[in-house]
């Protein structure tokens, strides 16, 4: 019976290559995407919940001020939740990681990666040693724990327990190797643990904000107790601060490392940041995606059914039961499945590089580690592509034989124009996204960025030594000024990053209180270098005066008027300084977040400015561009540093990092849109098939009473034409709804206009037009006599 079945198949396959390609290809691409888009889901929800007890696990978040978006916890916080029986545990980290020059005996790089934390650390995200053990690691301040990976490279096969690592010329024992196979948002290539862990709490450590906090809790109800105890403490322990407002508002937030990847505004700066919609939308995508495959599927069976119903009724005739034509159904079905894995497997292979570029990823497909979502995948479609048609080829037949077989086509055709729309709407949801996001990342693209120069280069600084040669004395700045094709050279704090990375600061603006604003440093000539556009200017003012510059949005803040800032003086601990001039605000943040008040010291004026400086800013000849880097990388290699790399990256090209993944899944959706406009053509094109061949009597008829080929074109077309108008109207309210809800992931956003409705519209019905003109048109070009001799 199998042989039959098997010998049936393949005969169908023979008569209908085409027909059996584009079902293989169209259950092929959608198995892929629900595939992809399920292992994107899983690693994004993966992230830290693999780690014992993470239910208790919490970051400590304290703001001062309504719009503050610190990460700076004062040191006093863990110790005093510790001597108060609140935790069980705290451990601080640098939320943001360090790269230094590592070398052993056997090899050297630039080592990325490395963070300094507490010896607490490998309790909260207990990784797996190969070698020693956590508990042992942090003997003495010059241990470390290394990841597996840069174990291999910096000592080989050999267990490196004992051995010597320097980072920055800083001889340090390996003390443990750990395995990093775990999603995690604080993921270290490297652990030193040279922040102090403190049993006690003192006055001092509350002056300190050291970086982000880490608590675990000793139950899980019980953070609201412990955010009011912060709260309160907070200000008591600030009260020594003769800068501290007392009625300033300060807000205490536990955020769950749980949801680290999605909520945490601390270790996101470690290892990125997603967001639940995101993830949703695409993992949504991919599941549209895989039911518009199903129906294509379910189309495309039907009318193989209806061509094979004198074979199933000839079949059924000569004995065959009702459970064997459904179970022949089902038989195929399983053999296309087969075929359409094996196809899923080869389109996986070839496009999870292109994924992870779009994703900013490195997803891996394992066939063991996806079986479960795979069986699921292949029980649906069984159940929907092979039953259902199955059950429907044994009603065909069982009507073809009592001859009632056209009013089934008739509900059969309602049904099948039915499955159509929805492939239209899906098609239509895709083509919309695609045009509003493409829209979105042009209009990012096109923002002045408020300034002029957004060709400055940023040379990385990538150590404190590499930085004191700068801002301990003006020589090397001065040199470099000097080289050809230079026209100038600054130094700020300023980082063209998407990374917010503010602290809580109290200033007061005469004698209004300000707290929520960014403190940054620059030098004198560095917001003329850029290109920053100033608004108002005092220029009579004493040099020996300390001045400061605030920006647009600082002016807004206070609620005067530009001209009347001017001169006026600001206060920060302790020290008075004459605001010199306001410049017109910029994005140095990127689009997706607000522009926030800032206020730009001198930063040789404020002692811990220095130690923020990331880079060097030179403004560089145009024509003379690549003879002026060369000469300036030459200097470099002689008077600043010859072991890191010479770094450097354009104003623009950082800014454009911000908004990179916004174009990648622009991106993704190009592609998401070509498969499934493919896709919903091909239950289309089937559907038409089926339309014709079935009304192929009524149309020679036709022809013989003298009807036109115009007439019968536009009697076959309309109905698909009507089903485009109805899809379109169907897919245009969700689509709009959804649409809204993503753009508001960004601060400055253009609205949705109608013209991207328009063209997908127009553009949809375009190509449903001509493909339908062309099948017909081809269709009805036939010889009536020919015809009727074939009957």
């Amino acid at each position: 019976m199998l042989q039959n079945w098997l010998k049936l198949y393949i005969a169908f396959i023979n008569k209908s290559r085409y027909f059996f390609l584009w079902n293989i290809l169209g259950l092929a691409l959608g198995i892929s995407a629900v595939v992809l888009g399920t292992i994107h889901y899983q690693d994004e929800y993966g992230y830290n919940r693999w780690i014992p007890e993470v239910d208790k696990i919490y970051e400590v978040n304290i703001d001062v001020g309504t719009e503050a978006n610190s990460i700076y916890i004062p040191a006093g916080v863990g110790p005093s939740l510790q001597q108060n029986s609140l935790v069980d545990n705290y451990c601080y980290f640098a939320v943001e990681y360090l790269e230094f020059y590592a070398a052993s005996t056997l090899s050297n790089r630039v080592q990325k990666g490395i963070l300094n934390t507490q010896r607490s650390f490998f309790d909260f995200v207990p990784f797996y040693f190969v070698y020693g053990r956590a508990d042992e690691v942090f003997q003495d301040d010059y241990s470390i724990a290394i990841s597996n990976e840069v174990a291999q490279f910096f000592f080989g096969d050999k267990n490196p327990i004992g051995d010597t690592l320097s980072l920055a010329h800083q001889p340090y024992i390996v003390r443990g190797v750990y395995q990093l196979n775990k999603n995690v948002t604080i993921r270290p290539q490297v652990v030193l643990a040279n922040m102090e862990w403190h049993k006690e709490e003192s006055k001092s450590l509350w002056q300190e904000n050291i970086g982000g906090l880490l608590v675990k809790m000793k139950h899980e109800g019980d953070t609201l107790l412990v955010s009011r105890y912060l709260a309160d403490t907070f200000k008591q322990q600030k009260r020594a601060n003769k800068f501290f407002d007392e009625g300033e508002d300060v807000s205490v937030s536990l955020s769950s490392f749980r949801e680290g990847r999605f909520v945490s505004k601390q270790t996101a700066l470690l290892e990125g940041k997603t967001k639940h919609d995101t993830v949703n939308l695409i993992t949504a995508c991919s599941i549209l995606i895989f039911i518009l495959s199903i129906l294509n599927y379910i189309i495309l069976n039907q009318t193989s059914v209806l061509i094979r119903a004198k074979e199933f009724s000839i079949r059924k005739i000569v004995g065959a039961s009702k459970f064997q034509l459904v179970f022949q159904i089902v038989f195929e079905t399983l053999l296309n499945l087969i075929l359409s894995l094996l196809v899923t497997l080869v389109f996986i292979e070839i496009s999870l590089p292109v994924y992870n570029q779009f994703l900013h990823k490195t997803l891996l497909f394992s066939f063991v580690e996806s079986f479960d979502i795979i069986a699921i995948i292949s029980v649906v479609v069984i159940v929907l592509g092979g039953f259902i048609p199955a059950i429907y080829a044994n009603y065909i037949t069982r009507k073809h034989i009592v001859n009632k077989v056209q009013g089934s086509l008739l509900i059969s055709m309602k049904w099948r124009m039915c499955l159509v729309v929805l492939q239209l709407i899906i098609a239509f949801f895709f083509m919309i996204g695609a045009l509003i996001i493409h829209s979105q990342v042009e209009y990012v693209k096109r923002q002045p960025l408020g300034f002029e120069y957004e060709e400055v280069l940023q040379v990385k600084l990538y150590t404190q030594q590499i930085r004191r040669k700068f801002y301990k004395g003006e020589k090397i700045i001065d040199q470099i000024k000097e080289i050809k094709g230079v026209d100038g050279v600054a130094l700020s704090t300023l980082s063209f990053k998407s990374k917010s990375m503010s602290s809580n600061h109290i200033a007061y603006f005469g004698q209004q209180l300000v707290s929520d604003f960014v403190l940054e440093g620059v030098d004198d000539e560095y917001l003329t270098l850029i290109g920053s556009r100033v608004l108002a200017k005092e220029v009579d003012i004493p040099s020996e005066v300390s001045t400061v510059v605030v920006n647009q949005k600082f002016v807004q803040k206070m609620g005067v008027p530009i001209e009347e800032v001017i001169g006026e003086v600001i206060s920060f601990e302790g020290v008075t300084y004459v605001i010199e001039s306001v410049i017109a605000d910029f994005y140095n943040s990127g689009f997706e977040q607000r522009v926030k008040p800032t206020i730009f010291f001198k930063w040789r004026d404020i002692e811990f400015l220095p130690y923020m400086i990331e880079s060097l800013s030179i403004k560089i000849d145009k024509d003379e561009s690549e003879e002026t880097m060369e000469r300036i990388l030459a200097y470099w290699i002689v008077n600043v540093d010859v072991e890191y790399p010479f770094e450097v990256m354009t104003i623009k090209d950082h800014i454009a990092f911000t908004y990179e993944r916004v174009i990648s899944q622009r991106n993704m959706f190009v592609l998401w849109n070509l498969a499934v406009v493919l896709i919903s053509l091909f239950g289309l094109y089937a559907t038409l098939s089926f339309v014709l061949e079935q009304k192929m009597k009524e149309l020679v008829i036709r022809k013989v009473l003298g009807a036109s080929t115009r007439t019968l074109l536009i009697q076959l077309i309309f109905p698909f034409i009507i089903a485009v108008f109805i899809s379109f109207c169907i897919a245009a309210v969700p689509t709009f709804l959804l649409m809204d809800k993503w753009l508001q992931r960004f601060v400055y956003k253009e609205g949705i206009s109608f013209m991207p409705f328009v063209i997908s519209f127009l553009v949809l019905l375009f190509i449903v037009t001509a493909i339908l003109l062309l099948k017909v048109l081809k269709a009805l070009n036939f010889k009536v006599i020919n015809y009727l001799k074939h009957e």
